[in-house]
């Protein structure tokens, strides 16, 4: 658990160093984004949708596995929609 606690300290300070001060960096919760773009926690539904809206990226979801990448893509796409389309936006 520290591990992770650790690691996920390290990536929030490069994200907020890499983003600047003109950007803020949203934390959103799955029960936000996945409903959002119309998805359950069934990741096969993940899956799928990463498929479809990112095509060139299809060959790395091919298997169960992989869905952390699936949603890791439809995070971008949640983003994209929902988050850039606002001047200020507070999602936890």
């Amino acid at each position: 658990m520290w591990r992770f606690a650790a690691g996920f300290g390290v990536v929030m300070t490069a994200a907020q160093l890499y983003s600047g001060s003109e950007r803020r960096l949203t934390l959103v919760r799955p029960a936000t984004w996945k409903p959002a773009l119309g998805l359950t926690a069934d990741k096969r539904e993940s899956l799928a949708m990463a498929r479809e809206l990112f095509p060139g990226a299809a060959d790395m979801l091919s298997r169960a596995k992989d869905d952390g990448r699936a949603e890791a893509l439809l995070l971008t796409e949640y983003h994209r929609r929902h988050v850039m389309t606002q001047d200020s936006v507070e999602v936890f």
